[in-house]
C-alpha cells in the first residue's frame, strides 16, 4: 500500500478503462496508490467494476462517461479531473474501436467510427490534457499502439491505419 499523502499521489486519466486492457492499466496505476479517472463511453456497470478493482488494488478511482470522439466531451472530462484533484499527471489514451471486414466490404460508417475513436479520440485527449500539463509544467502521455499499426492485419484496415496514425501523432507531439 502506498503511504504517500493523498495530495502527492498521481492523477491518471485512462480512456477506454471499463474493460480489457484499459481496466488492467487503471488497476496497475491503482496498485501504486494513484488516483484514477476511469473513462468509459457506454457501460457504466463495467466502469464501476473497474473503479472497485482500482480501490481493491490500493488506489482511488472515479468513473467518468465521455465519448473521446467528441472534443467537448473530452474537454469536460479533463476539466473535471483537474478540478477534482487539482492536476492531471498522466494521460493514457487506450480507447479504441475495431471493425473487422475486408477493405472492399468495409462501410464508410465503420471506417469513420474506428478512426474517430482510435485516432481522433487520442488527438482530442492530447489537446486537452496537454494544455493542462503544459500549464502545470509536468505530465506524461501514453498512447497505446498495436502491432497492427506496424504490420497491418487482414480485415482490420481502419484499426491498423488508426494505430499507425498514432505513431505519427505521438512523434509529432513529442517534438
Amino acid at each position: 500500500m502506498d503511504r504517500r499523502p493523498s495530495s502527492d499521489r498521481r492523477v491518471v486519466l485512462v480512456t477506454g478503462a471499463s474493460r480489457g486492457l484499459g481496466r488492467a492499466i487503471a488497476v496497475g496505476f491503482g496498485r501504486t496508490g494513484d488516483r484514477i479517472v476511469v473513462n468509459y463511453r457506454t457501460d457504466a456497470v463495467e466502469a464501476e467494476r473497474t473503479v472497485r478493482a482500482v480501490a481493491e488494488a490500493g488506489g482511488t478511482a472515479v468513473a467518468y462517461q465521455a465519448d473521446v470522439r467528441d472534443a467537448k466531451s473530452v474537454a469536460a472530462m479533463v476539466t473535471a479531473a483537474a478540478d477534482r484533484w487539482g492536476r492531471l499527471d498522466v494521460l493514457v489514451c487506450n480507447a479504441a474501436a475495431t471493425e473487422d471486414s475486408l477493405v472492399l466490404r468495409l462501410s464508410d460508417e465503420a471506417w469513420d467510427r474506428v478512426v474517430a475513436t482510435t485516432l481522433t479520440g487520442a488527438f482530442h485527449c492530447l489537446q486537452q490534457a496537454g494544455a493542462v500539463m503544459q500549464a502545470q509544467k509536468s505530465g506524461a502521455i501514453i498512447l497505446i499502439g498495436s502491432l497492427a499499426g506496424l504490420q497491418g492485419r487482414a480485415g482490420q484496415a481502419p484499426y491498423a491505419a488508426a494505430k499507425a496514425g498514432l505513431l505519427g501523432l505521438m512523434r509529432t507531439a513529442a517534438r
